[in-house]
């Protein structure tokens, strides 16, 4: 493929709506999709920085903070190894939408089944992934998390 039809790709996904993160994991994506970079793929990265203060208008390389800073290396699968990271990182520190445990009552069983679990909170709790979960309701990225396992 012609590395044109990878940009091309990327600055489409990156105009999308979303969070800056996901824009940047989708953009990726999408260039890897249409042909990626010809030397093949090893590493991926996800970098977003922030000003501390506001009303700067350009980026002050010495006040700037790091918002995310996820990189995988030496990877068959650079990009896949990314987006486990990136959820990971969304299910501790991000605040995001809960939704009911009940709804999800059976895929939950089956996933706790398959990886030697009796319950929902004993996996929450080897997982570090309190913060996403009361009992009722859970994370949404912890619940993908949860059922993507592998």
């Amino acid at each position: 493929m012609h590395l044109g039809h990878s940009l091309e790709a990327m600055a489409k996904e990156a105009e999308s709506k979303g969070k800056i993160y996901e824009k940047i994991l989708r953009a990726l994506k999408a260039g890897e999709s249409k042909g990626g970079d010809r030397r093949g793929k090893q590493s991926a990265a996800i970098i977003v920085v922030k000003t501390v203060d506001k009303s700067e208008k350009e980026i002050d390389p010495l006040i700037v903070g790091k918002y995310v800073d996820l990189r995988v290396d030496d990877s068959q699968d650079p990009l896949k190894d990314l987006e486990r990271l990136l959820d990971l990182w969304v299910a501790t520190f991000i605040e995001e939408e809960m939704v009911n445990v009940k709804d999800y009552e059976n895929q939950i069983r089956q996933a706790l089944n398959k990886w030697g679990y009796n319950d929902l909170r004993t996996w929450v709790e080897m997982n570090n992934l309190e913060g996403k979960y009361t009992g009722d309701k859970i994370g949404k990225t912890v619940l993908k998390i949860l059922l993507s396992k592998e």
